[in-house]
């Protein structure tokens, strides 16, 4: 539920506007690099592909326009279907959130960084398979499909906006006598997964602990 809230409406223009307001920006640089390159890229090809043609042409001319056409459209699409190697797509990449036996530690980061790794987990998920993650947020619970769903809700540094880490407790626990009140702080420690339904991918932490803060 949490997750799949966050991966509709999470996009790079609210990162980006979340990022300017407060923290170090540099672990985004490469998201919002991306995008900008993208944009300029597809406007340039727009305007070199639709310029105005001689009023003169032959077949000939005609047909070097159409190739012209059709090469610019497939640079384009190659460029926008570009997916980088898996050692450098990476949006978190910079940040050490490594601590002990916990590969990544969200609570020793600030909340802008915090922000943004979980912004990666959630694009990049088959980099985090199996690794324990620690998280600090606020406590959350929905029932939906017969199903109970609880999460950590981190928010950015602006407090604005908030991504769900759902969680499965390894306890049998019972809700709500065994878990803690809604919205109050919690730390999760858990085995990350991913699942999909549907077209969209979510996340969670397996096998989770929970303690109240």
């Amino acid at each position: 539920m949490f997750g799949k809230i966050s991966a509709v409406i999470i996009s790079a223009a609210v990162i980006t506007a979340a990022l300017s307001a407060c923290g170090d920006t540099s672990a985004t640089d490469t998201l919002i690099e991306k995008n900008e390159s993208a944009a300029a890229f597809v406007l340039t090809t727009a305007a070199t592909t639709t310029a105005a043609a001689p009023a003169e042409t032959s077949a000939a001319t005609e047909t070097t326009a159409a190739a012209d056409n059709l090469s610019g459209e497939t640079e384009t699409d190659d460029y926008l279907s570009y997916v980088p190697p898996v050692e450098t797509k990476s949006f978190a990449e910079g940040i050490d959130a490594k601590n002990g036996d916990i590969d990544v530690d969200l609570t020793i980061l600030n909340a802008t960084m915090t922000y943004s790794q979980v912004y990666d987990m959630m694009t990049n998920p088959d980099l985090y398979a199996g690794k324990i993650v620690r998280a600090r947020g606020t406590f959350a619970y929905a029932h939906d499909n017969d199903r109970d769903y609880f999460a950590a809700l981190v928010q950015d540094a602006t407090a604005c906006c908030s991504q769900g880490i759902e969680f499965v407790t390894a306890a049998d626990m019972k809700y709500p006598d065994d878990y803690p009140p809604l919205d109050s702080e919690i730390i999760i420690t858990g085995r990350f997964h991913s699942y999909k339904e549907g077209t969209f991918t979510y996340i969670e932490l397996l096998d989770a602990e929970v303690e109240s803060v």
